[in-house]
């Protein structure tokens, strides 16, 4: 797109963090993040975000995720957070996923998404 010189726009980010999640490629998924506003002053968006978590989660670096969800600056982070509970079940963290289950479940007790997440944990422990 450089080359060509176009201008990548929120949408274009969300296709290449997510490339990146999808292969591991944590230095350059933070380089792209932080391009994002300092190079072409985009606003940095929950869809974003999520794609960071979930690359952080495939990696299995829970803490990392769950202190980038604790500095996001939006007041709803409920999917941010579903995100971080499915990696836990995938990585077998029962307890930090048993935290972030109750956390949510507090949040929102009758959403059954949040009961079914920790089923799952439940039962792959």
């Amino acid at each position: 797109m450089k080359e060509a010189g176009l201008k990548p726009d929120a949408v274009t980010f969300i296709g290449v963090l997510t490339t990146c999640s999808h292969s591991g490629l944590l230095n350059e998924s933070w380089q792209y993040f932080e391009s994002m506003r300092t190079d072409y002053g985009l606003e940095v968006t929950g869809n974003h975000y999520a794609c960071m978590v979930d690359l952080l989660g495939r990696l299995d670096q829970v803490d990392e995720a769950e202190a980038l969800i604790i500095k996001v600056p939006f007041q709803s982070k409920t999917l941010l957070w579903k995100i971080l509970l499915v990696t836990c079940n995938t990585h077998g963290n029962t307890e930090k996923g048993n935290q972030i289950a109750q956390m949510l479940i507090e949040v929102d007790p009758n959403e059954p998404s949040n009961y079914v997440l920790l089923s799952n944990i439940y039962a792959a422990a």
